[in-house]
């Protein structure tokens, strides 16, 4: 599921799990808000708007992303939106000669306890 903004190349993608044992899980990818666009609420919007359609979803309980640790500015929009970090993967994605580690991060929408165990 892809999201489309009016004037804006900003286009966050939505992920559903298929097999039966994940199928609780939606992933979040593909967010990028330009420059020009940024500290206009866009971003917060496109979150929202993501956390909505996939609490929509029967049966999807929590969505997931990465971050680039780094992105101190998308790591705090995701955390203002009910995001947590559970874990850090280094050399997650070549960018030319180096590598970059993601941050991973989930969004309870549907657990009743949202206590990691």
């Amino acid at each position: 599921m892809f999201f489309r903004t009016t004037g804006s190349p900003a286009l966050p993608a939505l992920s559903f799990e298929t097999r039966e044992k994940l199928r609780h899980k939606a992933t979040l990818f593909g967010m990028y808000v330009p420059a020009r666009c940024r500290q206009q609420g866009l971003g917060r919007g496109l979150v929202q708007a993501v956390l909505a359609q996939a609490g929509a979803r029967p049966g999807v309980r929590l969505v997931q992303l990465t971050v680039t640790q780094g992105n101190d500015a998308a790591r705090a929009l995701y955390e203002s939106c009910g995001f947590v970090a559970y874990g850090v993967e280094p050399f997650a994605v070549a960018a030319g000669p180096a590598y970059v580690s993601k941050i991973h991060m989930w969004c309870n929408i549907g657990f009743p306890d949202a206590s990691l165990s």
